[in-house]
């Protein structure tokens, strides 16, 4: 490469050239940090809203909670036809089916104009709740506060099975923390794989059934496919080297008993008489 400087310095060409690609490549790392900086943004607002709303799937399985945000929202009209809008999640004091006075608190609350108000250190606020009866679940939908597009990074999350009931004049309501639990542990055991497999009349992890149709083989193992492998005993044990046939007995013959012994690492068949 040629020398740029000489013996009378440098040019201010040069010392712009020079300029230039150091600017250049100031801006490139900028870039790049960045473009980091947003994607771990972006990665901690998906952790913020999971958080978030297993939070509320857990308050909402308490049917206290659930049954109050059905009250204190003061639904009424059409709403067991179609998914309706609700301002907020609520913590009722005590059960609210149970009749009397109650105190409710907001847990999540539908953010006004201003994104508030904001969870998660200020990084996530709530666009909609929304009571979807004919469905059995709560929708919700949430997004990150610092975001230049209005529909950009909304999540819309559910809290499924939801059971609803009437009772007397109170409309009551509890998600199915069973059947949560249920599908979390169903999908651990299909991720086993084909050594098990889910039982739904149980409602648990069973060990699949691998028995050969023939009896004369033995499971050995699982082929790719999932399908068993079986293969003949004698593939694997060589009975003379199990069995003493040096003394053989008839252990039908009369007043004959007929017993199992072992013997110098081998079976042997044992007859003693039974008397006269």
């Amino acid at each position: 490469m040629k020398n740029i400087f000489n013996q009378k310095g440098v040019s201010l060409l040069q010392v712009l050239f020079i300029s230039a690609i150091l600017g250049g490549l100031a801006l490139i790392g900028t870039n790049i940090i960045t473009s980091e900086k947003a994607a771990q943004k972006g990665a901690q607002n998906k952790d913020d809203i999971e958080i978030l709303h297993q939070a509320v799937t857990n308050l909402l399985q308490d049917k206290k909670h659930c049954t109050g945000t059905l009250i204190n929202s003061a639904l009424s009209g059409p709403w067991k036809t179609t998914a309706t809008e609700i301002p907020a999640i609520y913590i009722a004091q005590t059960d609210p089916s149970a009749g009397g006075g109650q105190a409710y608190t907001a847990f999540l609350t539908r953010a006004d104009v201003d994104k508030n108000p904001r969870y998660m250190n200020g990084n996530i606020y709530v666009k909609s709740i929304r009571v979807d009866y004919p469905n059995k679940k709560f929708a919700i939908d949430y997004a990150k506060v610092n975001t230049k597009s209005t529909s950009a990074a909304m999540i819309t999350k559910f809290v499924d099975k939801i059971t609803f009931k009437t009772e007397g004049t109170v409309d009551t309501c509890y998600a199915d923390s069973e059947g949560v639990n249920n599908q979390t542990a169903k999908e651990f055991c299909e991720s086993l794989g084909q050594l098990f497999v889910w039982d739904d009349t149980i409602k648990d992890c069973a060990l699949a059934d691998h028995r050969c149709p023939n009896p004369n083989e033995i499971f050995v193992g699982i082929r790719s496919d999932g399908a068993s492998v079986c293969k003949a005993l004698g593939q694997y044990t060589d009975w003379n080297n199990l069995i003493d046939n040096s003394t053989p007995c008839n252990p039908t013959a009369p007043n004959t008993l007929a017993s199992l012994e072992y013997v110098g690492g081998k079976i042997k068949l044992k007859c003693t008489s039974a008397g006269p």
